[in-house]
């Protein structure tokens, strides 16, 4: 896709000595180097002032406002969003989702963050609602998560493999609905047109 937008805010000062900025958007220079859908990304950048005497290493500082700050933090940083950039707040939830495809490895993270990939002690219940982004669609307030990873009355493997096939289905089933919700909160936000939110 052409023309999608990747944007940057302003710097903005808080906490006393930190500046933060966020870059937010699609990079389609990355998704045509290496044949893929372009992904939603938003990432924090914070520096601080140094201390008193403290050395600026080459490109580990910047200047701003005639003031000098060195590296402090990147990332997604959601609580910098959450505190600094209340209006992006609503993106968070879609970073690294893709115009066409959803989330990243959506289906398989989301069965490994259930133990159901082979990987039983990787049973994490909040890292599953965000890998699959639970909540953004509306069918899923009928969902009842499990709450655990074992089950009783039959061997754990082959109740493994019932509750990863359904799993499998539902999340394949609440995904057009997941890439149309992604759509839309992009289009609110000015990062996709009429046009773009349609293609495929």
């Amino acid at each position: 896709m052409d023309n999608l937008l990747q944007l940057k805010t302003d710097w903005v000062k808080h906490n006393g000595d930190l500046i933060s900025r966020v870059t937010y958007g699609f990079d389609t220079e990355f998704a045509n180097k290496n044949n893929q859908s372009p992904h939603f990304a938003l990432t924090v950048e914070t520096y601080r002032k140094p201390d008193y005497n403290e050395q600026c290493f080459p490109g580990s500082c910047i200047t701003v406002n005639n003031g000098r700050y060195t590296e402090f933090a990147f990332g997604q940083c959601a609580d910098t969003v959450r505190a600094v950039f209340p209006e992006l707040v609503a993106l968070l939830p879609f970073h690294l989702v893709s115009i066409g495809q959803g989330p990243m490895h959506y289906k398989a993270n989301g069965l490994y963050h259930l133990g159901l990939a082979g990987y039983p002690d990787a049973f994490n219940l909040d890292h599953f609602r965000s890998t699959v982004l639970y909540g953004q669609v509306p069918s899923d307030a009928n969902w009842v998560l499990p709450d655990t990873p074992n089950a009783e009355g039959m061997t754990k493997e082959y109740f493994d493999t019932l509750r990863a096939k359904s799993i499998g289905e539902r999340l394949d089933a609440r995904l057009p609905w997941l890439v149309a919700r992604f759509r839309e909160v992009m289009k609110q936000h000015g990062l996709l047109t009429e046009t773009q939110t349609k293609r495929k």
